[in-house]
């Protein structure tokens, strides 16, 4: 290899090593500055690594993603800036999936709110660390099934979870909902108007789903 393209690969390695990472300064709010409010962050599959800043980052208790962000992959970077998180909002962010171990330094996370996102599936391991969650929010996303029992055991003192207006098959919501009642996880019925949809939905317990 001779040096001019020696040259070419180093700063092809600092292009892709630059896109992992990005900087975002937290509005803060709160009486305490406790509140970390974000605002137009746009991020791609490929630049996905948020590295969230703020003055006294021990002292952050909720992260609000509220108008304009693109967050196609949810990654570590959150939890890993802010030990002490207790609610993280990220509704209407464009979220499309979530990495394994995502939260898993979120272990004081009390609620986490995804709802009106495109995320198709969830696994147990995007919820590792959540031993405190107790409000699942999960409401107009694409998903068609949950797997209650490897789930729930992620997050034991879990109490309730928004499943509505996703896109569940009527047969498999009602063993959904079934088996998140033995678990004694409330399941909270639509509360508001869900999605234009090209077919007719039927309901089960108050929440849409798709007729087999």
């Amino acid at each position: 290899m001779n040096k001019l393209q020696l040259i070419f690969v180093l700063i092809n390695i600092l292009l892709i090593s630059n896109t992992f990472a990005v900087d975002y300064q937290c509005e803060i709010k709160g009486i305490k500055g406790e509140y970390c409010y974000v605002e137009n962050l746009q991020l791609t599959k490929g630049n996905s690594k948020i590295d969230p800043k703020a003055p006294t980052p021990t002292d952050i208790e909720r992260v609000y993603f509220n108008t304009g962000n693109k967050i196609p992959t949810l990654s570590s970077g959150i939890c890993d800036a802010f030990a002490n998180l207790e609610r993280f909002y990220a509704w209407k962010s464009q979220v499309e999936e979530i990495q394994a171990d995502a939260f898993k330094e979120c272990g004081k996370l009390e609620l986490l709110e995804l709802g009106e996102n495109k995320i198709k599936q969830v696994t147990p391991a995007m919820f590792n660390g959540l031993a405190n969650l107790e409000d699942l929010e999960l409401y107009s996303n694409e998903l068609t099934d949950l797997q209650v029992d490897d789930v729930v055991a992620k997050m034991p003192k879990l109490k309730g979870i928004w499943l509505a207006d996703n896109d569940f098959k009527c047969s498999r919501l009602e063993e959904i909902l079934t088996a998140l009642d033995n678990k004694k996880v409330t399941v909270y019925p639509e509360f508001f108007h869900p999605r234009p949809r090209s077919y007719t939905p039927e309901k089960r317990r108050g929440i849409h789903c798709i007729a087999d």
